[in-house]
């Protein structure tokens, strides 16, 4: 491909036409909700963005919710998030009214 009949079109027309496309297709595609239908594939992938993953952060797999907790030593742990939750509270449980 050339450009005035100089070499360098293709670089030029994917510079100038491309590249911001597939620049936001890729940033879109990193911010992509991961889903994920069984533990062993969240593992795979929590094992391989470490460095992109914040505690506390969520992961629901086969409709459970996990959070990413640090057992230290740089060790990350999905645990349950039911082992978070408190049975007793001091809030009165949540209702509708309807005031006349």
């Amino acid at each position: 491909m050339t450009s005035g009949g100089k070499k360098g079109g293709k670089l030029r027309f994917c510079t100038t036409r491309c590249q911001q496309s597939y620049l936001d297709c890729v940033e879109l595609e990193r911010l992509r909700p991961q889903e994920f239908a069984a533990v062993d594939e969240a593992v795979d992938w929590l094992s391989q963005h470490r460095g992109e993953v914040l505690l506390g952060s969520t992961f629901i797999i086969a409709g459970v919710v996990f959070v990413v907790v640090s057992m230290g030593a740089g060790l990350l742990v999905l645990a349950p998030a039911v082992l978070f939750a408190n049975a007793q509270s001091n809030h009165p449980p949540l209702t509708a009214e309807v005031a006349p």
